[in-house]
């Protein structure tokens, strides 16, 4: 049920039943001023202005070998290949941008964190780093015994590995490290863990792993973010009251949610009723209803409701959902709240959110987002500093497709940031607009982090909604509300 319930959440990119999931998924944020703060938005960037080693070569992009897949960690500008099934999960409690890489097997014979480490001291050469991060485990009595210690090249840069036996009490494990100065006390690390019976198998894996390895240059890497940036701020000055207006007609749009099972059988997930249309501020507060009246909550914009559900594998349990996203013409103040609640065989389960951003008159000032969340236990509201030139509010991220132009001009890369709420972070949100064929369609490739799969979204030229495809293979289609009845019904299901 819980795997369902995401589905949604990432189906329709919004922040929907993100209590009935605990997937992570990494992040490229910036400033925060309470939780959820990431400091490794900008690659090699600690807070100070740090140069990249000297003559980096380019990034060498090459095909895994047999049995191995790409493993990408955008934050931080490198790709490897690692056996198929490796699996990887963002450490969203870092400071920097931080991975848990583990063995895709019943019984995982090694964990890797994958990392960007900033040395205090700039002058820290590769040979002080490794020391240090062999001194980092060797605490609370656990001693350690150097097992090797050698130097190779790692995409075309001196790199060092070493592995070390680390013994506490009776205990005794296997810790190893490969690293690579990415610039003045900058460096890659891989940190490992695994087992001596396991070590040999374990480090030739690892070193054919390594090989792979590509590194952007961070500074190359960050100029290509801020042209996306830039064209992103564009766009954004693009949509207008009017194209807001002119989309804002107030007519159900249903959606059905779907997937392909292990025979081949289409398999319902669920279904989407989203309508757009011209309302107060206050409408987006729980219920939908405009009840405040003072001069903030009367004023006119757009609103983006969704009602939703989704069903568990046998249909005993479901989850709705009922979300309103509203924001000004201007696109300089919204608002939002989100109700979901998840019914059937277990324990009840809901999750509700308010988000508020209220519009700033001093143009020194900048804009701040406020998000409450409760799932039963309610939390610290957490608040967001935000460059407003380029932050893409809930509502528009939700139709951004309907808005883009279409046109030879129009095709291209750009970024905004945005709310991530897979991880309740702000993250910079990379899209791709292009079209498909002869221009009769366009296609809209969306990653909600830059290290997230990408979603893919077409779009007629008219601006209509085709589909919407996840990296799994989950799909979201037109259709209509007879539609899901009849399919539904067909299931023994109420829809």
């Amino acid at each position: 049920m819980l795997k369902q319930a995401m589905k949604l959440a990432t189906l329709v990119n919004c922040l929907v039943l993100q209590a009935f999931a605990h997937a992570s998924h990494p992040t490229n944020s910036i400033q925060q001023s309470t939780n959820g703060s990431d400091k490794g938005s900008i690659i090699g960037h600690s807070g100070d202005d740090r140069a990249s080693a000297t003559s980096l070569p380019p990034a060498v992009a090459t095909r895994p070998a047999s049995g191995f897949e790409t493993l990408e960690f955008g934050a931080i500008g490198i790709t490897m290949h690692v056996p198929i099934g490796t699996t990887s999960q963002r450490l969203d409690q870092e400071e920097f941008p931080a991975w848990q890489v583990t063995a895709g097997t019943a019984k995982p014979t090694w964990r890797m964190r994958v990392e960007v480490v900033f040395s205090p001291d700039e002058s820290t050469s590769l040979e002080q780093h490794a020391v240090h991060a062999l001194g980092s485990v060797t605490v609370g009595g656990v001693t350690s015994k150097k097992m090797e210690e050698r130097f190779f090249s790692m995409a075309q840069r001196k790199a060092m590995a070493q592995w070390a036996t680390l013994t506490r009490d009776t205990s005794i494990s296997v810790a190893g490290w490969y690293l690579v100065q990415l610039g003045d006390g900058i460096f890659l690390t891989l940190s490992v863990a695994t087992d001596p019976a396991d070590f040999a198998e374990v480090e030739s894996i690892l070193d054919r792993s390594v090989e792979t390895i590509s590194i952007l240059d961070p500074h190359v890497v960050n100029d290509e973010r801020a042209k996306h940036m830039l064209r992103g701020k564009a766009i954004l000055a693009a949509f207008t009251p009017e194209k807001l207006k002119a989309i804002a007609d107030g007519g159900s749009q249903f959606r059905r949610l779907w997937q392909l099972a292990d025979d081949g059988a289409e398999e319902e997930i669920g279904w989407v009723d989203l309508s757009i249309r011209t309302s107060p501020r206050s409408s987006a507060e729980r219920g939908g209803k405009a009840t405040s009246s003072n001069a903030e909550a009367v004023e006119e914009g757009c609103l983006v409701t969704l009602v939703a559900r989704t069903i568990g594998p046998e249909g005993f349990d479901r989850v709705e959902t009922v979300a309103h996203y509203w924001v000004s013409w201007d696109l300089q103040s919204e608002a939002w709240s989100v109700r979901s609640e998840q019914k059937g065989s277990g324990p009840r389960q809901r999750f509700e959110q308010i988000g508020l951003r209220r519009r700033t008159t001093d143009p020194l000032k900048p804009s701040q987002l406020f998000v409450a969340t409760d799932t039963g236990t309610v939390g610290d509201p957490m608040a967001w500093t935000l460059p407003s030139e380029v932050y893409l509010p809930q509502a528009i991220a939700l139709i951004v497709g309907k808005l883009l132009p279409r046109n030879a001009d129009a095709r291209g890369d750009f970024a905004f940031y945005c709310l991530d709420p897979s991880t309740n972070r702000i993250s910079q949100r990379w899209m791709h607009w292009a079209p498909e064929g002869d221009s009769s369609t366009w296609v809209l490739q969306a990653k909600s982090n830059p290290d997230a799969p990408a979603s893919r979204e077409w779009f007629s030229n008219k601006g209509d909604f085709i589909r919407r495809q996840e990296a799994d293979g989950s799909r979201m289609d037109p259709t209509t509300r007879a539609d899901i009845v009849k399919r539904w019904n067909a299931l023994g299901l109420d829809p």
